[in-house]
């Protein structure tokens, strides 16, 4: 019976007009479209009586106030979530737009009635002003920025460092477009920077040669076909470079919203390029406040003065993003263009610093090894302080003692009967300082060792159909895997001791054919970094 009425109720109301509407997803609302011209004339009608009751009643009191209420009532909705969608239906901008103009002109009323004091007429003077202004100067504004846009000399930095005030994840991308040695970037997330250097192979190779064993932390070298870039950390931009921005575009009493400023100083004198979406106010003097909230995309923002609504796009390549950045600089050339001279010297006596040090510390580091040797038998997992002996002893072989091959054989076999993966590659490293002739000394004791499938291969648990039949004390390591793998992770450790055993010929034959036929789980792709 009910679902009869309701049928009854819906049929009527459609009769009579109203319909469903659905601003966002599924969420219906009831609309008819008389809503909005009755919410207009009526709005101009009460605006109408207003002003004839203020001329009837001189000197009552000002009412220039009364649509204040409604105006915040109607921006505080357009803030809401969702609500705002709704309240999109109904033309509620323009309503409130309506409202927001209706206050200055009660107020120009009221003072030339006399009910309020002459010192009052600032407010519309200044409302209209600022309108005008806005409306007029926009469209000549935005004009002289497509023609400098258009008249724009792209600026070449030949060796000079460029230096970008704001935040980018990959400024190399940036250097492979524009014809420069060098940039300096901030990093997305903290205060520290870092530089960009675009370097000749030949260059590449010289720094190559003289940097230390490892390359300082956030140091990077990487080649491509005809050229090589080196990233080095860096706090704050060199002292003779040149500032670039990225930032939001200030037109005169915002005239103009939505651009973004390209700039650069240069010589005393700073160049700008502007590009986006420029927004200029409407030819109706309403006034608006209300922020709205994207939840599907799209930017939130505040929305307060005259309405933005004639959108006038400024781009340069809209394929590229970004693109007025790129045309404050000349295009590379396909030649390669500039590359860093100036700083090449500079990072190889750098990188010779580094390498005295590095030595003068694995000297100090080596002379510890006994305390090393001393503590070893009784570890799998080196603490903290050793693994710095560890790795100097790997990085100079000539320094480690011959003698103590036993010790590193009864490291390993700790690691694996514990078992402890790291400590396992670790002892790999410095088994792989010894000569030939100290490893066939201990040729089958090597052997026994290694010719372990729970030692070389490694599984992935979750697609081992049956996980008992893996082999017997297989250890399970970290991200559900068992097995040390070895021989995916160290494959020189195996080479080698295939080269060097007669033992392990036969291993490594039988390790190569379970990989060329793996069975269900065994991991074959990808390495583990050896330690």
């Amino acid at each position: 019976m009910a679902r009869r009425q309701t049928g009854i109720i819906r049929r009527i109301l459609r009769g009579l007009g109203f319909r469903l509407v659905f601003p966002i997803g599924t969420m219906p609302v009831p609309y008819h479209p008389l809503v909005f011209p009755l919410a207009i004339a009526g709005l101009i009608g009460w605006l109408g009586l207003t002003i004839a009751g203020t001329l009837d009643r001189v000197g009552e009191g000002p009412i220039w106030w009364q649509p204040i209420a409604p105006f915040l009532v109607l921006g505080v909705l357009m803030s809401l979530p969702i609500v705002a969608w709704a309240a999109m239906v109904f033309r509620a901008p323009l309503l409130q737009g309506l409202l927001g103009a209706a206050i200055p002109l009660l107020v120009a009323v009221e003072v030339l009635t006399g009910t309020l004091p002459p010192a009052w007429l600032v407010l519309p003077v200044a409302y209209v002003a600022v309108f005008v202004f806005q409306a007029w100067y926009g469209p000549r504004w935005l004009a002289q920025v497509k023609t400098r846009n258009e008249a724009f000399e792209p600026v070449e930095p030949g060796q000079a460092t460029l230096a970008l005030q704001f935040r980018t994840g990959q400024p190399q991308n940036l250097l492979d477009d524009i014809d420069a040695a060098r940039i300096w970037a901030r990093k997305v997330t903290g205060k520290d920077g870092y530089l960009v250097h675009r370097l000749t192979l030949e260059d590449a190779d010289r720094i190559e040669a003289a940097r230390p064993s490892r390359l300082p932390r956030s140091w990077q070298l990487s080649r491509r076909e005809s050229w090589a870039v080196l990233v080095q950390s860096c706090a704050e931009p060199p002292a003779d470079s040149i500032p670039v921005w990225d930032r939001k575009a200030r037109a005169p009493l915002w005239c103009v919203t939505g651009l973004r400023e390209f700039a650069v100083r240069i010589d005393g004198h700073t160049l700008r390029l502007h590009q986006g979406a420029a927004k200029l106010v409407g030819w109706l003097p309403l006034f608006v406040l209300f922020h709205w909230t994207a939840i599907f995309g799209g930017r939130s923002e505040w929305h307060i003065g005259f309405p933005r609504t004639r959108v006038e796009k400024v781009e340069f390549d809209s394929q590229q993003a970004n693109s007025a950045l790129r045309s404050l600089f000349a295009s590379r050339p396909e030649s390669g263009g500039t590359t860093d001279t100036t700083h090449v010297d500079e990072i190889i006596a750098h990188f010779e610093k580094l390498v005295a040090e590095e030595r003068s510390e694995a000297d100090a580091l080596i002379a510890r090894q006994e305390e090393f040797w001393s503590e070893l038998p009784s570890l799998a997992d080196l603490p903290k302080e050793l693994k710095p002996v560890q790795e100097a002893l790997v990085s100079k072989p000539e320094a480690v003692d011959h003698g103590r091959l036993g010790d590193v054989l009864d490291w390993l076999e700790r690691c694996r009967d514990r078992p402890s993966q790291a400590g396992f590659y670790r002892a790999c490293a410095l088994l792989d300082t010894f000569p030939d002739e100290v490893l066939l000394a201990e040729g089958a004791r090597i052997a026994t060792i290694f010719n372990s499938r729970r030692i070389a291969l490694q599984w992935n648990i979750a697609h081992v159909p049956d996980p008992d039949k893996l082999p017997p004390r297989t250890p399970v390591c970290a991200m559900n895997t068992a097995g040390f793998g070895v021989f995916r992770g160290y494959p020189h450790i195996y080479q080698r001791l295939g080269d060097v055993l007669p033992q392990m010929a036969g291993v490594n034959e039988g390790l190569a054919r379970e990989y060329a036929d793996p069975e269900p789980g065994l991991r074959t792709a990808g390495t583990i970094r050896s330690l």
